[in-house]
């Protein structure tokens, strides 16, 4: 027979117990390890899963435990063990959660990191398309910027228009378009411009470098840029002395060839 306070029974004293009780279930209670300071935590549940598949029984060992309970009730009020061990049992089912939350954490963070790896590689493989084909964009734009001060200097040629299509008024882009080319020996005559060109000189010579021919510069002329509006150049001017003069005064000026209209 079992003796002394069930808290301090063995799997043994808690087999020998049940035995007594008239149960057939001692080989349950021993398979599962039930000790006394566990017994007193069983369920009905507990016993179903153990093995103890009738209702009558399992009601039948649940009313012995609490029989148990009671019988001992002042030893267990002097002792408390029976409800540190619900306090430590529901500890366990702390940690058990934290555990599953941990881990769920370092899944989503597996998840983000691998996430992130895979976009720095698109941005990488997008740089390494993208990059020089802005490059690209960024060097013509350079080139067909209008002039400015950037394109005069006194120990070389002053007016150095891009070699795209002018700006210009009205359709002249079109008028470019349809002339042809000048040959190689053509280009190679066309004249250095310095601060003491004519208007004649930098409108003919303007023209050459955009493939025009020059003997129609008569149906061409050359304004100036600034303040926000386009001025005409007359004849009698020297336009690139007119330019660093507006230039030193900080009108930030540029030159635009027209087609008359």
């Amino acid at each position: 027979m079992a003796e002394g306070y069930y808290w301090d029974w063995n799997n043994e004293a808690v087999c020998s117990w049940i035995e007594q009780l008239g149960f057939p279930y001692k080989s349950i209670f021993q398979e599962n390890c039930i000790l006394g300071k566990t017994l007193v935590l069983v369920n009905s549940n507990d016993l179903r899963d153990m093995g103890v598949l009738s209702i009558g029984h399992r009601l039948d060992i649940l009313s012995a435990i609490h029989d148990l309970k009671e019988s001992h009730k002042e030893q267990a009020k002097e002792s408390p063990p029976p409800i540190q061990q619900i306090d430590n049992h529901e500890e366990m089912n702390t940690q058990e959660r934290v555990k599953l939350s941990l881990l769920a954490l370092e899944k989503r963070i597996d998840y983000l990191e691998a996430e992130n790896a895979k976009l720095v590689k698109t941005i990488n493989s997008l740089n390494s398309e993208f990059l020089p084909l802005l490059r690209k964009l960024a060097l013509n734009f350079k080139e067909t910027k209008l002039i400015n001060s950037d394109t005069c200097s006194e120990n070389s040629s002053i007016f150095q228009p891009s070699q795209s299509s002018p700006t210009v008024a009205g359709s002249f882009d079109l008028e470019v378009n349809d002339h042809a080319p000048l040959s190689t020996t053509e280009s190679k005559k066309v004249p250095k411009m310095t601060v003491n060109s004519s208007y004649h000189e930098v409108l003919t010579s303007t023209l050459q470098k955009y493939r025009i021919d020059p003997s129609t510069w008569v149906s061409y002329e050359l304004l100036l840029s600034y303040d926000g509006k386009e001025h005409p150049i007359s004849a009698d001017m020297k336009p690139l002395q007119y330019f660093r003069s507006l230039q030193k005064h900080g009108k930030s000026p540029s030159f635009i060839l027209s087609r008359k209209a």
